[in-house]
């Protein structure tokens, strides 16, 4: 079974966005609109996640909490957001929006 790609992000452009283009680059893709929903299923089936793309700012989870639960599942995990990037933080890699999707396709075939 091969590994997925959770992409979480509130805002359902950016979400689309990032599906197709993962999609299109051969990878097999859920999408979330808050971290809660894609901490469900992280906890259900961590094992056949093969990385984590997540907005910083999100209701009722950030992408920093995210970012620290897949670090500790050995889960590689980017995070984006249209600010600065964050102080503290244990994703793999930072991608400050708007950032061009073949920038994001080299980071994510580097880290799966």
């Amino acid at each position: 079974m091969p590994k997925r790609i959770l992409v979480v992000d509130d805002e359902e452009h950016m979400r689309e966005l990032l599906k197709i283009a993962l999609n299109n680059s051969g990878y097999e893709v859920e999408i979330y609109k808050n971290g809660q929903d894609a901490l469900t299923r992280i906890e259900s089936d961590g094992p056949t996640i093969g990385l984590i793309v997540t907005d910083y700012q999100m209701p009722i989870i950030k992408g920093t909490t995210l970012a620290a639960i897949a670090f500790d599942l050995a889960v590689p995990c980017v995070l984006m957001s249209g600010n600065e990037e964050p102080a503290e933080h244990k994703a793999l890699y930072f991608l400050k929006k708007p950032f061009d999707l073949s920038r994001l396709l080299h980071v994510v075939e580097t880290l799966i």
